[in-house]
């Protein structure tokens, strides 16, 4: 939710900005720039009045920006005491957030019988359709933890995308040239 805020104040302070034909990169990082404009009297480009509305979100922003860090240091916090994220963090594409994350929302692996029931609280099996007995498979169901899911997709595409061609058994070897590799990423989990 905090992450949602800062958002929609940076994106609040873009728009803004660029009504006056002050323009910086995406992104937080870039939100300085626009920090810094703010705060000289000398620049001409903004009114008076919109200095003040604009002093409000840049504050809210770093106060913002704040709690995000406290938040994601208990995070990290927790994690260490846990000795179920202590054992998840060493998987390649888990960070803080996925194990913790992990450990919290699974807290008795032992419940699923197979990694494949798992995988099904997870929405990542495959869609049944069918009649007459046929069974086709189709795309994943999305059905289960939409959050888990997506952290996970994002941890497995990070590991793809930092490998090196080769290093990953079947990864991207096993794609012809010009396929899905060199498309752009479409996220299953949106």
């Amino acid at each position: 939710m905090l992450v949602k805020q800062r958002t929609m104040l940076i994106n609040t302070l873009r728009g803004l900005m660029a009504e006056f034909g002050i323009v910086v990169a995406e992104g937080p990082a870039h939100v300085n720039e626009l920090a810094t404009v703010r705060v000289d009297p000398t620049d001409a480009r903004i009114p008076a009045p919109l200095r003040e509305g604009l002093l409000a979100i840049v504050e809210s922003l770093r106060g913002l920006e704040q709690r995000i860090e406290r938040v994601e240091k208990q995070i990290v916090g927790w994690g260490r005491g846990n000795a179920t994220c202590r054992h998840l963090i060493t998987i390649p594409g888990y960070g803080p957030i996925l194990s913790t994350a992990m450990a919290a929302m699974v807290v008795e692996p032992g419940a699923f019988k197979s990694g494949r029931h798992f995988a099904a609280s997870l929405g990542l099996v495959p869609r049944q359709d069918g009649t007459g007995g046929k069974v086709k498979l189709g795309p994943i169901s999305k059905r289960g933890n939409g959050y888990l899911r997506r952290l996970l997709v994002n941890g497995a595409m990070s590991v793809l995308r930092a490998s090196a061609p080769g290093t990953i058994r079947g990864w991207p070897n096993c794609w012809p040239r010009g396929s899905a590799w060199s498309s752009p990423v479409r996220w299953p989990t949106r």
